[in-house]
């Protein structure tokens, strides 16, 4: 009976320690981490209630700092962890778009990312015909992303490219100056 009592527990440990090795393996930067409404600063959500009143839907994201942020576009969704946010993105539909409005947690609007079916300004389309990557397939979805400043208003197209295995994202200018390529894989 002793033998039977020590077999489970041991198992019972064994299991145990097992799950949180695995669990412990598991990428927190690349996992969705959705943030009640309750947990979003008030600023925040203030400052997108008065933009955007009549959106109902809104899938709040909240994301850590970033070491690299120099430039407004080096924000990175994909960036994610379980530390307390510095960032809040709220996802929604406005209209016909599917935009996300990122804030810092002083409520700050940082910048307005629309994803986009269409085509590009002719001057992003020369500059994809006619450059670096002009035998790379061209992702069917875009995003515009629009720096919401007073000093320096901007709007960046983002396009992903894939050649093979390879993927990066390239960051245009709406007169088709190509201001980053970031390789993602």
């Amino acid at each position: 009976m002793k033998n039977k009592i020590l077999k489970v527990f041991a198992i019972t440990v064994m299991s145990f320690a097992f799950t949180t090795i695995l669990y412990g393996q598991r990428n927190t930067k690349t996992e969705d981490r959705t943030v009640t409404q309750s947990r979003i600063p008030n600023l925040v959500n203030q400052n997108f209630v008065n933009e955007y009143p009549s959106v109902v839907n809104v899938v709040w994201r909240g994301y850590p700092k970033q070491a690299n942020n120099a430039e407004w576009y080096e924000y990175n969704p994909s960036m994610q962890s379980s530390r307390s946010s510095e960032y809040y993105i709220a996802e929604f539909t406005d209209a016909k778009s599917h935009l996300k409005a990122v804030y810092s947690k002083d409520g700050k609007k940082i910048s307005v990312r629309e994803m986009v079916n269409s085509d590009v300004p002719d001057p992003i389309s020369y500059a994809l015909r006619n450059g670096d990557y002009s035998d790379w397939k061209i992702a069917r979805e875009k995003e515009v992303i629009y720096r919401d400043t007073t000093m320096k208003p901007m709007k960046v197209y983002k396009i992903k490219v894939k050649k093979g295995a390879s993927e990066r994202e390239l960051f245009y200018s709406t007169d088709g100056e190509l201001l980053k390529d970031r390789v993602i894989k």
